[in-house]
């Protein structure tokens, strides 16, 4: 129950009992009080109902995402036109030299 001393369960343990975040005897006492009030039974089955869509509604965005992301053409390698670059200027440099080594 409530810790402001109210006949009802507070908000943290409907979610804690939800979530399977209540020790064996707390669940059991939840329980058997839901079964004896209506309006924190109503309470717990919008408290499910809420996680229930919204876990529903993440796995959805999700698997969207996910299929967004499958679908995408894969983007290839970017080109390393600058290390080309480099070898060309390099082979041109020991072009040079050699054509000045043998004419020297």
């Amino acid at each position: 129950m409530n810790q402001d001393q109210s006949p009802h369960l507070a908000t943290t343990t409907l979610d804690e009992l939800h979530l399977g975040g209540l020790s064996p005897e707390e669940e059991q006492q939840a329980k058997a009080h839901l079964a004896e009030c209506p309006a924190c039974s109503r309470r717990m089955a919008s408290t499910t109902a809420s996680a229930d869509r919204y876990r529903e509604q993440l796995n959805q965005s999700t698997m969207e995402e996910i299929r967004r992301r499958l679908e995408q053409p894969r983007a290839s390698k970017p080109r390393r036109a600058w290390l080309w670059g480099l070898v060309a200027l390099a082979a041109t440099g020991a072009a040079v030299g050699a054509f000045l080594a043998l004419r020297g």
